[in-house]
């Protein structure tokens, strides 16, 4: 993303901070767990989606995932 826009990341970070209040790896995370909700709704489940939006570990994305929306993937599914 920072190459894309012709500077470095310590730029492309101060930039979208002051714009929206997000680094670039918080706006990209941001981006993959809002895929993940369609994903979830379509019967995927947990670890397959964690993988599917680009996270290493389902037990890293089920944080994000609970950090972001308040509840744990699991029982967003169940919902």
């Amino acid at each position: 993303l920072a190459e894309k826009n012709a500077m470095s990341l310590r730029t492309l970070n101060r930039k979208l901070q002051a714009m929206i209040g997000l680094t670039a790896g918080d706006l990209i995370r941001q981006y993959r767990l809002q895929k993940s909700l369609s994903l979830l709704k379509s019967g995927h489940n947990v670890s397959e989606t964690a993988y599917l939006v680009g996270f290493d570990t389902p037990a890293y994305f089920s944080q994000c995932f609970k950090d972001q929306y308040g509840v744990p993937p699991k029982d967003y599914m169940r919902q």
